[in-house]
């Protein structure tokens, strides 16, 4: 049950994601060099594929000027570390 909440998560947060680079008039390619990173790993996180770094999001929002992916990336659930000496 866990991982299916991690998933939808994801999955909302790259469809965020999305939008804002789409409203923002970004292409992939345009935002990857913005961000530095691969246009592989931009469809990734948009299509809720992988987790991407808090820096990541933050220079995503800066790059769209859209804080809903800001704001979305905060409120998402943190995953409790299993095993793991603090």
């Amino acid at each position: 049950m866990h991982e299916n909440n991690r998933k939808n998560s994801l999955e909302h947060q790259g469809q965020i994601l999305r939008e804002a680079r789409r409203d923002s008039g970004l292409t992939q390619e345009e935002l990857s060099e913005v961000l530095d990173c691969s246009v592989r790993h931009i469809q990734n996180i948009e299509a809720g594929k992988c987790d991407p770094s808090f820096s990541l999001v933050r220079l995503w929002m800066q790059a769209t000027q859209d804080w809903r992916s800001f704001f979305s990336f905060l409120q998402k659930p943190i995953t409790p570390c299993l095993n793991k000496e603090i």
